[in-house]
């Protein structure tokens, strides 16, 4: 072997024997390293922890506390926001069904006015526009989020857009009175100003008064409501209910309903802790709206911890050039951009918006049914989504439905490509149709709209729902104007778009995105500040030692004149384990197990020899730091 060689890390040579133990613990090592901080809260006890520093205690925080954490009022809270999805979903879904008979209504203006039939491809526009004026509206009411919902507050803010929605459904149900198609579109616009604004808010709301071990599943919520709302929104629109010519004006004020009960509910309802907190500073009305909301003390102990620590690392007044520019921001924002796009160019709005003339092409007699089906499954996977995001976690629910989407949209190219070889291939047509409804409510279309609230913090946070809110409504805009033409354009060949766009989605979250389920707020902020902020470099990059050999190790660090640092020890026979930490420059914990000296600001030399603390067995030491933790 040509002798002994020396150990990474360790002063001087050793024997063979001493090195048997090294190479067992080698191959432990590398597994180690790349599990760490992914099972690091199941190989720490709580109860260890509990004479650390509180930052410690926060950055290996354990599984989430377990008492009853549902109120009356968290119930009432989430379901009175989620009542503007509602109105949202049925004012999508109402509109595929009677399409028909508000186009003869269109026909019939235009001969009153001019005396001839609307030319077939002026109709055409007319009615692309009718549909897609509402996404392009909602594409500008994004533009108002951050400034409402930091002026008046997350849940006033949902109240005073609501009025939004009343006015226009009342200019929609008024156009046909009137005799002006105009009317409608005008009230589908002013419409979509509040579908703009109001799924931008309600992720914030409800982000603000969830606590962190249903989050996801609340904001959930959002979706489910929004699907349920297609779904009402497809039945009132079926002749045999409202969808005739007679009463599709009723059909179109029925949004009021929601809207009233809205008004009459969500006012008795606490704002978002976060936001008198953070934002505000109002930390006794934060805690009181937190009382109401856990009616559990020590909930609301834990939770007013977790928010002072958000709002010590928060900055006030971002902008949306500091937004864009900020190093920490970047990669949150490249996986909002990806997983929206993906998220509505992956075919879904395609087939919930032409559903019905999808199917009557494909010579189904009851395509309105058939449409029928697509919101019940629609509606049944956003409930799956609802107990299965707190359990499976958002990263893998949004990869198994990008992954799933693109293998969708393959067999729609295939089944539609040979549709009029094989007829009969049009009944597993339906069946790709449900599968990819499912495929998308289950990971992307419920996780897209509130991943956001997730992945930046308190300050950047009505920014990057509004960038969210844009994104989708951008897209549904464009999928809504371009599919006819694109349709007639490339044929079937269409939804290989859409598949290529759901694999790329697939493939980039696979290797970017982080899990946010059970994290807290900040600690996920935390894991994107570290891009800019504070930096680790510890030499060597592991410490590996033998038996009864001191340890000394250099630690330089970045971003931070007083950092806490935490160092652990990995054997063989303990495991993972926090020997020790220090809470600033300078500063020992009450441990005492290390000589912390500070040659100046942000540099610590950190000499366990002086101490005389000797090494029973191998061992693998790791540093990581706060705010941001990392192995280095």
């Amino acid at each position: 072997m040509g002798g002994v060689q020396r150990v990474p890390g360790v002063d001087g040579c050793h024997s063979m024997e001493d090195l048997s133990s090294l190479v067992l613990v080698n191959r432990y090592k590398q597994f180690m390293l790349m599990m760490l901080f992914v099972e690091i809260n199941k190989a720490l006890c709580f109860s260890k922890l509990t004479n650390h520093s509180p930052m410690a205690e926060n950055h290996l925080r354990p599984m989430a506390i377990k008492e009853n954490q549902l109120t009356v009022t968290l119930l009432i809270s989430i379901m009175a926001a989620v009542l503007g999805s509602l109105q949202i979903g049925y004012h999508t879904g109402n509109i595929n069904a009677p399409a028909r008979v508000i186009e003869e209504f269109f026909n019939t203006t235009w001969r009153s006015r001019h005396n001839q039939s609307m030319p077939e491809q002026s109709l055409t526009f007319l009615w692309s526009l009718s549909v897609s004026i509402k996404d392009f509206g909602a594409l500008l009411g994004s533009l108002g989020v951050k400034g409402l919902a930091d002026t008046f507050g997350r849940r006033n803010a949902i109240l005073i857009v609501n009025a939004l929605s009343v006015v226009g459904a009342f200019l929609m149900s008024m156009s046909k009175a009137t005799g002006s198609f105009e009317m409608l579109i005008v009230g589908r616009l002013i419409f979509g100003l509040f579908c703009g604004l109001v799924m931008s808010l309600n992720p914030l709301y409800i982000q603000g008064v969830s606590p962190t071990n249903l989050r996801g599943a609340f904001a959930t919520l959002n979706q489910v409501s929004f699907a349920t709302g297609i779904l009402l929104g497809m039945v009132v629109g079926l002749e045999t209910v409202l969808g005739t010519e007679e009463n599709w004006s009723l059909m179109l004020s029925l949004s009021l309903i929601p809207a009233t009960l809205q008004y009459m509910s969500l006012p008795f309802c606490p704002e978002s802790p976060r936001y008198l907190f953070i934002n505000k500073g109002k930390e006794k009305e934060a805690e009181a709206a937190l009382k109401r909301l856990r009616g559990n003390p020590e909930m609301v102990k834990k939770e007013m911890e977790e928010m002072r620590e958000e709002a010590a690392h928060s900055e006030t007044g971002v902008t949306v050039r500091e937004f864009l520019r900020k190093r920490r921001y970047r990669q949150p924002i490249i996986l909002v951009l990806i997983i929206n796009l993906g998220s509505q160019l992956s075919g879904f709005n395609a087939i919930i918006n032409y559903s019905t003339k999808m199917f009557a092409q494909s010579n189904f007699e009851e395509a309105k049914y058939l449409t029928l089906g697509v919101g019940a499954v629609n509606v049944a996977f956003t409930i799956v989504a609802f107990f299965l995001v707190e359990r499976a976690g958002r990263r893998k629910l949004l990869l198994a439905g990008f992954l799933s989407l693109a293998i969708c949209n393959l067999l729609m190219t295939i089944t539609y490509s040979i549709l009029n070889i094989v007829p009969d291939i049009r009944n597993i047509q339906v069946l790709v149709v449900f599968f990819l409804i499912s495929a998308y409510e289950v990971g992307p279309g419920p996780i897209s709209w509130f991943i956001a609230a997730e992945l930046f913090d308190q300050s950047a946070r009505p920014i990057a729902m509004a960038f969210t809110s844009m994104l989708n409504w951008g897209g549904k805009f464009l999928l809504a104007l371009l599919f006819p033409p694109l349709l007639n354009m490339c044929g079937a060949y269409v939804y290989l778009l859409f598949m290529c766009m759901a694999l790329f989605a697939f493939t980039f979250n696979m290797f970017r995105l982080p899990e946010t389920k059970g994290r807290t707020i900040d600690d996920i902020a935390a894991e994107f500040r570290g891009a800019e902020g504070l930096h680790v470099r510890q030499n060597p990059q592991e410490i590996l030692i033998l038996p009864d050999s001191p340890l000394k190790v250099t630690c330089n660090i970045t971003g931070t004149d007083n950092p806490n640092l935490y160092w652990y020890r990995w054997t063989l026979t303990d495991g993972l384990k926090l020997m020790f930490s220090s809470v600033g420059v300078g500063m020992t914990d009450p441990q005492n197990m290390g000589d912390f000296t500070s040659n100046r600001p942000g540099y610590l030399q950190i000499d366990l020899e002086s101490k005389q603390v000797t090494q029973i067995g191998s061992a693998v030491w790791y540093c990581a730091a706060s705010p941001h933790s990392m192995a280095v």
